[in-house]
C-alpha cells in the first residue's frame, strides 16, 4: 500500500530529493539510510542535517482517511 508523506525542507535538500524522485532513486536511497547501510547513495547525509524544518504532524493520518 502507498501512503503520502509530506515534509518542509530548506532549498538544498530540496534540490537533492527532487533529483532522487526525478530519476526514481529515492526508495532505494531512503531503505539504505534507514539501515544505516555504507551504501548510501548520499555520503554527505552529515553536512544535510539539521536542515529539516519543524515538521507538522498534525495532518497525519490513513490514505483511506483523505479527500481526493
Amino acid at each position: 500500500m502507498a501512503h503520502e508523506l509530506t515534509i518542509r525542507v530548506d532549498d538544498v535538500v530540496y534540490a537533492h530529493l527532487k533529483s532522487m524522485v526525478e530519476q526514481d532513486t529515492i526508495g532505494e536511497f531512503l531503505s539504505a539510510a534507514l539501515q544505516g547501510s555504507g551504501n548510501c547513495p548520499a555520503p554527505d547525509i552529515k553536512r544535510l542535517r539539521g536542515t529539516l524544518y519543524s515538521v507538522t504532524t498534525d495532518d497525519i493520518r490513513d490514505e483511506e482517511d483523505r479527500n481526493l
